[in-house]
This record gives structure tokens, sequence and C-alpha cells, in this order.
């Protein structure tokens, strides 16, 4: 017999509900870097000839010392680079340790509900014994 009177525990988090968001938060990630669509190698490549370009001018006589343009917005564009791969490294760090978080309190949810369901089931049956021990002398067969 249950006892339909209990209050349920409605603040265990759903488990797949959580899956999902974490799994959202991933395929964010990946969208906002598809969106950047930077070409590391092209920049690369592109600082190279610039460089080369520069060393080139330096060697003709112009020793001004002064960056070109092209080589300022290339050094721009590298630290933007640079700032953009701590930023996802961060938010792939924040996000690996709220699934470890997760992780963990999902299998202590999980644990503690084994205990509640096993406390229940046991304070259900435990009348049954005491009432078979009381009605025992009454049950005496008669001679």
């Amino acid at each position: 017999m249950v006892d339909e009177s209990r209050p349920v525990d409605s603040s265990q988090e759903n488990p797949d509900v959580a899956e999902e968001n974490v799994a959202s938060e991933v395929e964010e990630l990946r969208i906002e870097d598809a969106i950047a669509d930077i070409d590391v190698e092209a920049t690369a490549a592109s600082v190279e000839s610039l460089i080369g370009e520069t060393a080139a001018e330096a060697g003709s006589g112009d020793a001004s010392g002064i960056p070109s343009p092209a080589v300022a917005d290339l050094e721009n564009q590298i630290v933007s680079l640079k700032a953009q791969i701590d930023d996802r490294t961060s938010q792939y760090m924040r996000i690996a340790a709220d699934f470890e978080n997760y992780r963990r309190r999902n299998s202590k949810e999980r644990e503690d509900q084994e205990v509640q369901i096993k406390r229940n089931t046991i304070t259900e049956l435990l009348p049954v014994p005491d009432n078979f021990e009381r009605s025992r002398p009454n049950n005496q067969p008669q001679s």
C-alpha cells in the first residue's frame, strides 16, 4: 500500500533536461566558432608575406622603423585571435567543470533516492511482522 498523501520531491532535476542544456551550450559554441570563420593558416601566410615585404623594404633603405598599416592590422588581428582563443578556452573549461559537477550531483541524487526508496519500503513493511506477532497468541489451536 503506497501512501499517496506524501509530497512528491520536485527538487530533483530531470537528468535529460540537464544533459540537453550542456549539449546546447556546446552546440552554441560550435556555431559561434563556425560564424567566426577564421582561417588561421591564411592569416599566418599573410603575416609571413608581409614580414617578408617589410624586411625587403627595410633592406632597400626605408629604415624609418614605422610599421606599415597592413602589418599593424595583422598584429591587431593576431591579438584579437589570441583573445578569442583565450575566451574559447575559458568557456570550454567552464562547461567541462559544469558537466563534472552535474555528473557528481546526479550520482549523489541517485544514491539518495535509492536510500529513500529502501527506507520507505521497510517502513511500509514493518507493521506486517508486528501484526503477525500480535495475532499469534490468539490463533493457538484449541484442544
